[in-house]
C-alpha cells in the first residue's frame, strides 16, 4: 500500500521549513544548511496510510481479529517503521509514540486488530496536528533549481575563486525565497573576489581601487589608447579585455540606479529589487565571474 501511495506522489515538489533558531550564523539570511527540505509526498503518503489503513480494518472480518491473524502482518510493521523513520526526519515526535507502542505489543498474541485501528486512528490525529504547527515555505517549480542546486553554471568560477562559493550559494538561494534585495548583496560581494584579481591584472594603482578604478582603466585601455601605444602584456590580451569591457557594461545596465559606486566600492542602494531585475543582475554577474574565471591570465 505504501508502496501504490509512493507512486500517487512522486512529483511532488519539496518545500522549505524554517527549523528552531540556529547559532553559527546568526545574522545570515538563509544558508543552506540552515534550511530543512520538508517532502510534501512523503507527509501525504504517511497520513494516508494511517487513515486508509485504519479505516479498511474496521470492517466487519477484523472487527474481533487479533494482530497475529492478519495476512502478511510484516506488511503493517514495515511501513509503521518507514513512517517512524520519518518522524525522525520532520521532528514529529508525538506521533512517533503511537506508532512505536505498536511495534511493542504486536508481539503479543492478545493484541487485536480494534486495538491496532485505534492505535493508527491515534497517530493519524498527531501526524495531522503536527503538521500544522511547521511553517512551510513554498518554493515555486520555476525556482527550485535554484535552491536544490545554487551552484549550478558558476563550477568554473568556484574553482578559479573559491572565495565565491558561499555568495553565490546564497545568491542563488535568497533569490529561490525571493529575497531579492539580499540576492543582489551577495552578487556584488561575489564580483568583488573578481574584481581584486582583475584590478591586479590591469596594474590598477589607484589606492581605492575597486570597482571605479577597474572599469576606469578598461575604458582607457579599450577606448583612449591606440593598440600600438598599448604595454605588450595588453596587446597580448586585448580580446579579452575588451570583452570584460562589455561585461561591466552589461552589469552597469542590470543595476542601473540601484547599486552606488562611491569610494571604488560597490553598495546596494535599495532594497527594491523586482524578480526580473534580479534575475538578470544574477546572471550578468555569472557572465562577468565566468569569463575572468576561464580567460583572466
Amino acid at each position: 500500500m505504501l508502496a501504490a501511495l509512493k507512486e500517487m506522489t512522486e512529483d511532488s515538489v519539496p518545500v522549505a521549513v524554517r527549523p528552531c533558531p540556529w547559532l553559527e550564523n546568526p545574522y545570515g539570511l538563509v544558508s543552506l544548511l540552515d534550511m530543512l527540505t520538508f517532502d510534501a509526498g512523503q507527509l501525504v503518503r504517511a497520513m494516508q496510510f494511517l487513515a486508509e489503513t485504519s479505516r479498511a480494518l474496521e470492517v466487519a472480518p477484523f472487527r474481533d481479529g487479533f494482530f497475529f491473524q492478519l495476512t502478511g502482518p510484516d506488511f503493517y510493521l514495515n511501513a509503521i517503521r518507514e513512517i517512524i523513520e520519518y518522524c525522525d526526519e520532520a521532528s514529529f515526535p508525538m506521533t512517533k509514540i503511537p506508532l512505536e507502542r505498536i511495534i511493542r505489543m504486536t508481539s503479543d498474541p492478545k493484541y487485536t486488530v480494534p486495538m491496532f485501528t485505534t492505535m493508527l486512528g491515534e497517530a493519524a490525529r498527531r501526524l495531522r496536528d503536527e503538521a500544522g504547527i511547521h511553517m512551510l515555505l513554498r518554493v515555486s517549480v520555476e525556482r527550485v533549481r535554484f535552491y536544490k542546486e545554487p551552484r549550478a553554471g558558476w563550477d568554473e568560477v568556484i574553482a578559479r575563486f573559491p572565495d565565491t562559493a558561499l555568495n553565490i550559494e546564497e545568491a542563488n538561494i535568497c533569490f529561490a525565497l525571493e529575497r531579492y534585495a539580499a540576492c543582489v548583496f551577495h552578487c556584488v560581494q561575489a564580483i568583488e573576489v573578481g574584481l581584486l584579481a582583475l584590478g591586479q591584472f590591469l596594474g590598477v594603482t589607484d589606492p581605492k581601487s575597486g570597482w571605479t578604478a577597474v572599469t576606469g582603466k578598461l575604458s582607457t585601455l579599450v577606448t583612449k589608447t591606440k593598440y600600438p601605444d598599448l604595454d605588450p602584456l595588453y596587446q597580448t590580451h586585448f580580446i579579452f579585455i575588451e570583452q570584460m569591457q562589455g561585461a561591466v557594461g552589461a552589469l552597469n545596465t542590470a543595476w542601473r540606479n540601484k547599486i552606488s559606486h562611491a569610494q571604488g566600492r560597490l553598495i546596494v542602494m535599495t532594497a527594491d529589487f523586482s524578480p526580473h531585475v534580479a534575475e538578470e543582475i544574477i546572471i550578468a554577474s555569472r557572465g562577468f565571474m565566468r569569463r575572468l574565471a576561464s580567460d583572466l591570465p
